[in-house]
């Protein structure tokens, strides 16, 4: 299916039904400004100046949400049940991980508030 409309003006490839992989400039080092810039304020928020981070970014379009997939390595052993039921209590966080019923985060679940 070939999709007819203007030529991209901000991005070098439509982003229309696209993910890039591009916000803001690609650096040296093979990042992107906007991910150097969460791996800094990570660290910055952290207080951990020389934390082991990395970050992708990825624009999507939808009108509605960011998304962040996150990886994180504990240094004690763990129960995955335990974590999942930290992170349900934290203030702000809402866990959607239910992969035997079919939950888990997309944009079109997402309310404006």
């Amino acid at each position: 299916m070939e999709l007819i409309g203007i030529p991209p003006k901000k991005f070098p490839y439509p982003i229309f039904n696209n993910c890039l992989p591009h916000i803001d400039v690609f650096l040296a080092n093979g990042y992107t400004k906007e991910e150097e810039k969460m791996i800094n304020e990570t660290r910055k928020i952290l207080k951990i100046p020389d934390l082991k981070i990395t970050a992708t970014t990825v624009r999507v379009p939808v009108e509605n949400c960011h998304g962040e997939s996150i990886n994180v390595e504990l240094n004690k052993e763990f129960i995955i049940q335990e974590v999942k039921n930290i992170l349900s209590n934290s203030p702000g966080v809402i866990v959607q991980d239910d992969t035997t019923q079919n939950i888990y985060p997309i944009a079109t679940h997402i309310s404006r508030t």
